[in-house]
């Protein structure tokens, strides 16, 4: 990054998304993704942020990983 003169990189998880999965699927990966990207961004919180991956199969499970994942980002 400092190499390429980047100074925040945004950091997601490649597609499919958790979105493209139903059920038990979508949820294990949006909560594994969303764990991996906070861990990075937690260590290196001026270098990278990071965007949520959602299981939208199912709007409740969607919004409670919200709220997870912008709990544990912070």
């Amino acid at each position: 990054m400092d190499r390429l003169g980047v100074d925040v990189h945004v950091l997601t998880i490649p597609a499919p998304g958790a979105d493209r999965f139903e059920g038990d699927g979508a949820i294990k990966i949006a909560r594994i993704a969303n764990d991996a990207i906070a861990a990075i961004t937690r260590k290196h919180p001026k270098r990278f942020i990071g965007f949520f991956t959602l299981p939208t199969c199912d709007v409740k499970v969607s919004l409670d990983e919200l709220e997870r994942s912008g709990t544990n980002w912070t």
